[in-house]
């Protein structure tokens, strides 16, 4: 079972956190690229790509999580640069006059 967690830490901590949790979706990988498609066991090899379904979107969360705490960060550390690109975007969207 899969569970968010949210908590606060300091903007200098999240580059480790990121690399951290890289590190741990990289290790799962490569325990999922060990995976054997076993004919004799057709029951058991229905068990083992449940389990390796199951990997494979917890990496696939996590690193969605990785990102979201990147922009996270950059928005934290450049909060001029996020104001600057709401205004394009509404420039973009407002009709030409003439």
């Amino acid at each position: 079972m899969k569970v968010k967690v949210t908590y606060t830490m300091d903007h200098e901590d999240v580059p480790e956190m990121i690399d951290d949790m890289v590190s741990s979706c990289r290790q799962r990988l490569s325990l999922c690229s060990k995976f054997k498609f076993g004919l004799r066991d057709l029951s058991r090899t229905s068990r083992e790509l449940d389990d390796l379904f199951s990997d494979l979107d917890l990496v696939r969360s996590q690193l969605e999580d990785c990102l979201s705490l990147a922009y996270g960060l950059e928005q934290a550390l450049d909060p001029d640069q996020q104001e600057l690109d709401a205004s394009d975007q509404a420039e973009e969207v407002e009709p030409s006059g003439g």
